[in-house]
């Protein structure tokens, strides 16, 4: 969902306009414009103002976490609106993905398409067990009459092939709603191509001017087969010279068309093997009482088409339609839609039914689950009303601008830019948008990988951000393409102390936990698997020495390894190794007698538990990861067993028939791990999301190009692409079709890959910083960021970071080379045995050790926390300076402590405290027209503090005109581009500096500061004040003028008490380096303390630690001291 949490009270008027509309309504509402809150506006106002029942409105969106997002968030807003009863029958309302929402129509009406009213949905775990087993019963029937050509195909092919192809075409023509029809591509003319070839043939045999070989081939040529595969490969009757011209094109005819031929037969027997399989698989399901995702939407579109008094129903109960992420969906679900939108034949009611489509097309990035942007095209130029929202109320504007830069050129016409409308309360500092660019070629032959690399200059950055106090960690996304590498990315990270928290990861088979639980239950289904025996021995279940291992090995002499330990153990073990193995065998023993009367779950939980194995995996840093993964192939077993029952040899097939087909398994996820810590995730998750810093990772090698093993390829809108193996050479070669449909498929997604950087990109909300490696190529995602940027030549021998301005947007982008680069002769040096050698890799050749090397896991040395500064300031305000000069104990009590100022009245006093005054006089100066400055009127001040006094409003009245009657006024009223309450901020030494200026001028280089005082001044000199109260504060002005550009600096101080009372100072440029020593030395001081009383009764009025923790003016009757220690 694209949830603008901290987004407008009120709405835009785009977005009042999209709640409001009637009848067919399309709204395009771009990254983080408030769509969601339009949705539960029309749902309110539906429901509220149109009096329709909640049942009546149906609402889809595209995962159950954002339904019910959805869903809450409609519960709060009719509870706001005082709606209580429809808040309560919310739960019943139709909200839901477009599979809950056909679940729920099948369930109400199952005989109608033939299924079981008890029928259950298919994960994708059970799915796969029962595609696996029907395509090998479907293999079973398509050659069980052993014919010739069915045994040639499945020689040709092999089996694996032929169901990694056919599942796939399976799926994408389901899910366009599609006939399981391989479409033929146009017939071959073989017999007319070798016609013309034999009569080519015979006129150079004839021609005398011919070379002799010439003649030679084109008299073999004349006997050629009829056989399609035989004249696949013409090779050896190459001819070559003008005179075999058009002997060569006939050839070169006859070999293609021969090719087509084989294809076009291929073709027939596949389509017969997908069409055994489609009922082998339809069969399965309905001996289960399961149905797919697929067919919930096919048999609910079914239904609605077939049955016309349910369609009439379910079109007379639904007065208002809303489809969210619409950019997301395909044909088969717009038809269902289309269904329901249109009231029944022959109905009386005159009003178009409301239909609400809301989604972005330049974030449809979910074609792997077969969604069709082009749906969402041809939905939107047909729709009646047509309403855009681009007014982004997520992040900066700097981060807008750079994003509206790379792609609105990208995107073409259709892209509306971003525009910022969120205002933040904290300027950034720094750069809002950052290149991380890793230089591939600096790092041939240093040694390190350059994707090593790259992972170790992002978390040097991400370091940065969190120690300059601009980030926390939780703050903090990696974003990924695709999280195969992400692992280096999490080491180097921690390596820098920063927590993390993995949310992906592709290896899941791989994982060294679920490696070895896989291997224990091979080792129980069959003791004398010698690879998994080996496995479990050498593992953290076990944990025999190397030495052990081979004993058992040669004890065991050709038989299986298990014989070396099933009656005697080898001499001479060690007495350690020795009981470790002896142990394993009771174990094994009970678990095997276990196996026979447990679930497959439980007899994994057995096998950890056992052996103590949690325990070891939980030692590690990442063990909450590691032990997710252990129960995630446990809830695996139990999904395996709820389909097949108990059976350990079924389930290990499965597991390894998966890892086979390279099936997509992703890493579990530990949900307790993400607090505080910087989440590495992939693009796809973090759709919906958004976050304070996101750096879009890795993107120096994702090409976009899409898979390219594919040999059969079929597109949503039912064209089909093949590759067939070449009867003579067995390589792939491509047939008609394959161009075209290749060409269309890289073109999606390359598309949908942009698109996919631009989701990556916009869920950034203050700073955005994208980080690849590059080389000569420009395919990646890095390079094309280079390339819209043409920055070629400031890349090439970069050295220092450098920045650079693109219509108005801004990057810092940084290099990153080895640090060999400079003397490309010089040789790494070799690293020492002891680096190369990890805690899972044996040290071949080092000494052996005196004693043995204890066992099982040592926990890491508990190492003292060190004690933390009593305060790191990162961020200061003048009036922070202030205080802490005026009482450091104060100040650490209210800006540390968090204490706040209790409001000081003088003993005897009513009214108004001097600070109270000082406000009043502020705001009111602050609606002066400085151009005619004249005083206002004094009613609004009653209205800001109703207990103030006539003396006082005649106090404030005076300070105000004393401005505006000055010659100080009358001076301002002539200079140009004045600007009152102007906020700053600037970093200096690691430390945020921000505030406001009352008045602040700028011409060219020179800048003018005006600051009001309402001081009582009494016999004392203005400037005498502004020296000892103010000089820190004219200090941090004149820096803020010299950070912004400004050349010369005049400040200037009016007291108001008199309007003659004003001091002025002027510095320029040579005066930096002083003024920056004088704020180094007031910060150096804050951070060192000590945080001591300053005792009197203008410091303690107000202070919330009188008679709390200091006794205030009552310490100066004393000799000690009180002060805050560490």
């Amino acid at each position: 969902m694209d949830d603008v949490s901290d987004g407008p009270l009120v709405m835009n008027d785009r977005q009042l306009e999209a709640v409001k509309a009637r009848g067919e309504v399309f709204v395009s509402a771009g990254a983080g414009t408030g769509k969601t809150s339009v949705l539960v506006s029309r749902f309110v106002r539906a429901v509220c103002d149109m009096e329709l029942s909640v049942d009546s409105v149906l609402v889809i969106t595209y995962t159950r976490k954002a339904a019910g997002e959805l869903r809450t968030r409609i519960r709060a807003a009719l509870v706001q609106e005082g709606k209580h009863e429809l808040a309560r029958s919310l739960d019943s309302a139709w909200i839901s993905t477009i599979h809950g929402f056909c679940s729920r129509l099948l369930r109400a009406h199952p005989f109608e398409v033939g299924i079981d009213p008890r029928f259950r949905e298919l994960d994708d775990e059970g799915g796969a067990v029962i595609r696996g087993e029907a395509f090998a019963k479907a293999l079973d029937r398509f050659c069980a009459d052993e014919d010739a050509d069915h045994l040639r195909l499945l020689a040709t092919y092999t089996a694996d092939g032929l169901r990694r192809r056919l599942i796939g075409v399976f799926e994408t023509l389901r899910s366009a709603g599609r006939d399981l029809v391989l479409e033929p591509a146009p017939p071959p003319q073989l017999a007319s191509s070798l016609a013309e070839l034999r009569l080519r043939a015979g006129e150079l045999a004839a021609d005398p001017e011919a070379t002799e070989l010439q003649r030679a081939v084109a008299t073999a040529a004349l006997d050629l087969p009829n056989d399609p595969e035989a004249l696949c490969h013409l090779g050896p009757l190459l001819a070559r010279g003008a005179r075999a011209q058009e002997f060569e094109a006939a050839r070169k005819a006859v070999e293609r068309d021969a090719l087509e031929t084989v294809a076009a037969r291929d073709r027939l027997l596949l389509q017969e093997l997908l069409t055994l399989f489609a009922e082998e698989y339809a069969a399965a399901k309905a001996r289960e009482s399961v149905v797919d995702f697929e067919d919930l939407q096919l048999l609910t579109r079914d239904l609605l088409r077939n049955a016309p008094e349910v369609r009439a129903v379910e079109q007379l109960r639904f007065r208002a339609i809303m489809v969210d992420e619409f950019q997301d969906t395909n044909e088969l679900q717009t038809q269902i839609i289309d269904l329901l939108r249109q009231w029944p034949d022959g109905s009386e009611i005159a009003d178009e039914k409301d239909v609400f489509y809301v989604g972005d097309e330049f974030q449809s990035i979910y074609g792997f689950r077969h969604a069709d942007v082009e749906v969402f095209r041809r939905r939107r130029e047909a729709a009646k009303l047509r309403l855009p929202l681009s007014e982004n109320y997520r992040s900066r504007a700097e981060v807008l601008a750079a994003v509206n830069h790379l792609f609105a050129g990208a995107f073409g016409e259709g892209f509306q830019e971003l525009a910022a409308s969120r205002e933040f309360p904290d300027p950034v500092f720094g750069h809002p948008v950052e290149l991380l660019v890793t230089d591939k070629d600096a790092y041939k032959g240093t040694g390190t990988h350059w994707r090593r690399a790259e992972a170790a200059n992002v978390a040097q950055r991400v370091r940065q951000l969190v120690d300059d106090g601009a980030a926390e960690p939780g703050d903090v996304v990696l974003l990924f393409a695709a999280g195969t590498d992400a692992e280096q990315y999490e080491e180097e990270l921690r390596k820098l102390g920063l927590p993390t928290y993995r949310a992906m990861g592709r290896r899941y088979f791989g994982q060294q936990q679920v490696s070895d639980l896989l291997m224990y239950l091979r080792l129980i289904w069959n003791r004398y698997d010698d690879v998994a025996l080996a496995s479990v021995l050498m593992s953290p279940f076990v944990g025999v020495s190397n030495d052990a291992m081979l004993l058992v090995r040669r004890h065991a002499g050709r038989r299986p390894i298990f014989t070396g330990i099933e009656r005697s153990l080898p001499e001479p073990l060690s007495e350690e190794d020795e009981r470790l193995i002896r142990a394993f065998k009771q174990r094994f023993e009970r678990l095997v007698s276990a196996s026979a009367r447990v679930s497959l779950e439980r007899l994994c939980e057995l096998i950890v538990a056992e052996h103590d194995y949690d325990l070891a995996v939980l030692a590690r840093w990442d063990g909450g990861r590691r032990y997710a993964n252990m129960r995630k192939l446990m809830r695996l077993a139990r999904g395996y067993e709820e389909l097949r029952g108990r059976d350990v040899e079924g389930f290990v097939r499965f597991l390894r028939d998966q890892q086979s087909l390279g099936a997509s398994q992703l890493e579990a996820v530990s949900e307790e791990e993400g607090a505080g810590a910087v989440r590495l995730m992939t693009i796809h998750a973090a759709k919906g999301l958004e976050f304070k810093v996101v750096v879009v990772a890795d993107a120096g090698r994702d090409t976009g190009t899409g898979g390219g093993s594919e040999e059969i390829v079929a597109l949503p809108d039912g064209r089909i692409g093949m590759k067939i193996p070449h009867p003579s050479t067995g390589k792939p070669e491509p047939v008609a079709g394959w161009d075209a449909v290749k060409e269309a498929r890289d073109a999606a997604n390359q598309a949908e890959r942009l698109r996919l950087y631009y989701v990556a990109m916009t869920r950034a909300q203050e700073r955005l910083i994208v980080s690849g490696s590059l080389d000569e190529r420009r395919d990646t995602p890095i390079g094309w960021v280079i390339e819209q940027l043409d920055c070629e030549a400031e890349l090439e021998g970069a050295t220092e970071p450098f920045e650079l301005e693109r219509d108005g947007a801004m990057f810092l982008v940084s290099v990153q080379r080895a640090a060999l680069e400079d003397d490309p002769d010089t040789e790494p040096e070799a690293p020492e045995l002891d680096e190369v050698a990890t805690a899972d890799q044996l040290s071949l050749f080092a000494a052996l050790p005196d004693t043995p090397a204890p066992r099982g896991y040592v926990l890491p040395e508990i190492v003292p926390i060190p004690t933390p500064p009593l305060h790191s300031v990162r961020r200061l305000s003048y009036s922070s300076i202030a205080s802490f000069e005026r009482c450091s104990y104060r100040y650490y009590a209210e800006r540390v402590g968090g204490l706040r100022e209790r409001r000081a009245i003088a003993v005897g006093v009513a009214g108004l405290a001097a600070t109270e005054i000082g406000d009043a006089v502020h705001r009111l100066l602050e609606v002066v027209d400085l151009s005619a400055p004249a005083a206002p009127p004094l009613d609004p001040v009653s209205d800001w503090y109703p207990d103030v006094s006539e003396a006082e409003l005649e106090r404030i009245d005076r300070f105000v005109r004393s401005y505006c009657e000055s010659d100080l006024a009358r001076r301002i009223a002539t200079l140009p581009g004045v600007m009152v309450e102007r906020p700053f901020a600037f970093e200096h030494d690691g430390v945020l500096f921000h505030g406001r200026l009352d008045v602040l001028q700028r011409d060219g280089g020179k800048a003018l500061i005006l600051d009001y005082k309402t001081n009582i001044l009494g016999e004392r000199d203005p400037a005498v004040i502004v020296d000892h109260e103010y000089s820190i504060q004219r200090v941090v002005y004149a820096l803020a003028c010299f950070k912004a550009g400004a050349d010369d600096v005049e400040i200037v101080y009016h007291f108001l008490e008199r309007p003659d009372a004003v001091v002025r100072t002027r510095f320029d440029r040579s005066a930096i380096p002083e003024l920056e020593a004088r704020l180094s030395v007031a910060t150096n001081q804050i951070n060192a303390g000590p945080y001591e009383p300053r005792p009197s009764d203008f410091n303690c009025a107000g202070c919330p630690a009188l008679d709390l923790v200091c006794a205030g003016p009552k310490l100066l009757g004393g000799s000690a001291t009180s002060a805050i220690s560490a």
